[in-house]
């Protein structure tokens, strides 16, 4: 593994440290000690060029950290530029980047000096696979690095598959490749699916792009790997973003209907027909009106969203089975199967539920006797239930 390099050039009273490289946990002693170097030779300012670091792990920004309110100490200002990727964000996460100032453009510092030293060099593969060439940045369209990852996949492909080195250069090309998947990743993230979700789904699509990269055939990894990256973010969006499990064929129509949609009013100049739209496509009209039903689908709405200008909810405004009406159906049976009862029966029965009364006071009330009264009742109970699980009038 090569050793970190750092040179270090006073331009215009600044001192300009220049790593190269990986910053990790392995190389944060070295850039240690070239700091302290740098802060003690009296310079006002000491800018740490990070444009050609590739990855920054949290010992090595934990240096720039510690070394920072040292610097303050003797009166020097200690500052980052050019730090974007993946290398960026570990500033913002560890809460460096507003305190080391990273967000500053790479011109507010010295351009490098036109030397050897500084022009990095064109890496090998085993260095890209070790972590030490550099990557970010370099090369390649949509920000993938295409000549670092062809070399890497080369070879790789010169391997046997279930060689363990060529598993681990596939695994470093990913690595370099990834910054740029979720960046396209990113570009997806106001469409109503979590962000987490989508840089996985975007990984995924990355990892299938670096096993199934040909580098004898002459493209560059670019021109395979941003479709694959951009089909798996689309197919989860087709399968998994829908609220609702939604036919496919419906699915497509109602994305197919939408820029007919559109080509439609700029033809005609107004908001197309429904029929009009349907014979565009060369479907029915109901077929349409399925696709569109099914569209509403995508994105559900919460209960707890507000309805009109009030503090209402939807979920008040949504209706529920009633119980009333179980009642009035068993009330409707019950009243027609009274009827049948001789009246010394419906006597008994008010006066068991409308009037509370006990049985002795009931039989008080009837001149019959306490036993009497209890057979009465269990012949009407019966009598009743028979109507209501048969559902009509007992006698009918």
């Amino acid at each position: 593994m090569a050793a970190l390099a750092v040179h270090v050039h006073v331009v215009d009273g600044v001192s300009l440290v220049v790593p190269d490289g990986v910053l990790d946990l392995a190389r944060a002693s070295r850039l240690r000690s070239v700091l302290r170097e740098t802060i003690g030779l009296g310079t006002s300012e000491v800018v740490v060029d990070l444009e050609t670091v590739s990855l920054l792990d949290a010992g090595a920004a934990g240096v720039l950290a510690q070394q920072q309110p040292k610097a303050q100490e003797r009166g020097v200002v200690l500052r980052v530029v050019a730090a974007r990727g993946i290398v960026l964000e570990v500033l913002e996460v560890l809460g460096l980047a507003k305190p080391l100032r990273a967000y500053a453009p790479r011109d507010s510092a010295p351009a490098r000096p036109a030397l050897p030293c500084c022009q990095p060099e064109q890496p090998s593969a085993s260095d890209l696979a070790d972590g030490t060439a550099l990557t970010a940045g370099t090369g390649g369209s949509h920000g993938l690095p295409n000549e670092a990852v062809h070399a890497l996949l080369a070879e790789a492909a010169s391997l046997p598959a279930d060689d363990p080195h060529a598993q681990r250069l596939r695994a470093r090309a990913t690595e370099l490749a990834l910054p740029a998947a979720y960046r396209f990743a990113n570009r997806y993230r106001d469409r109503g699916e979590r962000r987490d979700d989508l840089l996985q789904v975007a990984a995924l699509g990355l990892v299938k792009a670096v096993h199934g990269y040909d580098p004898t055939r002459g493209h560059v990894f670019s021109d395979y790997a941003v479709p694959t990256i951009l089909g798996e973010l689309r197919r989860h969006f087709r399968d998994k973003g829908w609220g609702l499990r939604v036919p496919r064929r419906l699915q497509e129509l109602s994305l197919d209907a939408r820029w007919a949609t559109e080509a439609l009013t700029q033809q005609l100049g107004r908001p197309p027909l429904r029929a009009e739209v349907a014979g565009t496509l060369g479907v029915p009209t109901d077929v349409l009106a399925a696709a569109l039903e099914a569209a509403d689908s995508y994105t559900l709405r919460s209960l707890s969203a507000p309805v009109g200008e009030g503090a209402s909810e939807l979920g008040e405004m949504i209706g529920g089975p009633d119980p009333g009406f179980d009642h009035v159906d068993n009330w409707e049976s019950v009243q027609a199967t009274l009827g049948t009862l001789p009246e010394r029966t419906r006597r008994i029965l008010a006066l068991r539920f409308y009037g509370e009364l006990s049985q002795a006071e009931i039989a008080a009330e009837v001149g019959l006797s306490q036993m009497h009264v209890s057979r009465l009742l269990a012949q009407a109970y019966a009598t009743l239930r028979a109507a209501l699980l048969e559902d009509q009038p007992v006698g009918e």
